[in-house]
């Protein structure tokens, strides 16, 4: 799948398309994972590589992982950035991809804003969105939780409280990466539960403790893409609005100078 998606991608860069860059972001043995990634995709003769995809970081193409466990290859080839779990201290060259500090908080590299992170939604504590969803355990913020305190109405979901507030944390704080989690996690698992809990679910267990951006038939629909697009452009910077040309009057069957808007 993987390998059809950047072939879709190469298509679209060679016709002129401004499409994604791509990094990965290992953890778990994260040192094999990472081998693996390099042979596939990044050194020379890889079957898989495309280095018109590739974002680039410090000079060398990014990869998120352990970097005690790279192999010399790897070290060389890659900016490395360190996984940053939330749970886990703060690590030097730490990429976190989520935080459950609230405001979510800066990751430097040398004394340089680099990294923050924004989400609908933050599913800290236990790491379990079950337990305010189903068992009124307040130690997650659903997508409406904003000043301070928990709403799951209707309205403060579909709007997106929370995630209009990770995003002003991270505009004003203005850092050089806003690593945004995350697109579509609606199948993200449900375990065994415990104690006296049935079942137990970490990343979606219901619309108001889910993190995905992805639109909806119902719910939420694109709310939360368009604010996604709405902030993207206030964190990058955009040019102003285009001023539109006055009314004017053609005559249909004429030369065509009278079509020319200015």
């Amino acid at each position: 799948m993987l390998k059809n998606l950047l072939d879709v991608m190469q298509d679209l860069y060679d016709q002129g398309a401004p499409v994604p860059k791509i990094a990965f972001y290992t953890n778990t043995d994260s040192g094999s994972t990472m081998e693996y990634i390099y042979d596939r995709y990044y050194k020379t003769g890889a079957p898989d590589r495309h280095p018109d995809l590739w974002f680039n970081w410090r000079s060398k193409p990014l990869i998120i992982g352990v970097s005690s466990q790279a192999s010399t290859a790897v070290s060389n080839f890659f900016t490395i950035k360190e996984s940053q779990w939330p749970t886990k201290a703060p690590k030097n060259n730490g990429f976190p991809w989520i935080d459950f500090l609230r405001p979510q908080q800066v990751y430097n590299d040398n004394g340089q804003k680099e990294i923050m992170t924004v989400s609908p939604a933050q599913n800290s504590g236990s790491l379990l969105f079950i337990d305010n969803a189903f068992f009124g355990l307040p130690n997650t913020w659903g997508r409406g939780y904003h000043n301070g305190t928990h709403d799951n109405s209707l309205d403060a979901v579909n709007s997106g409280y929370n995630f209009i507030e990770q995003w002003n944390n991270a505009i004003a704080q203005d850092p050089l990466i806003v690593f945004i989690t995350g697109w579509n996690e609606w199948m993200a698992g449900i375990w065994d539960g415990i104690g006296n809990r049935k079942v137990n679910s970490y990343d979606a267990a219901t619309m108001a403790y889910s993190r995905d951006i992805q639109p909806m038939k119902d719910g939420f629909k694109d709310n939360y893409y368009m604010l996604l697009a709405k902030y993207i452009r206030q964190y990058k910077g955009y040019n102003a609005m285009p001023v539109p040309s006055a009314d004017k009057t053609v005559t249909i069957n004429t030369d065509f100078s009278r079509w020319i808007f200015t």
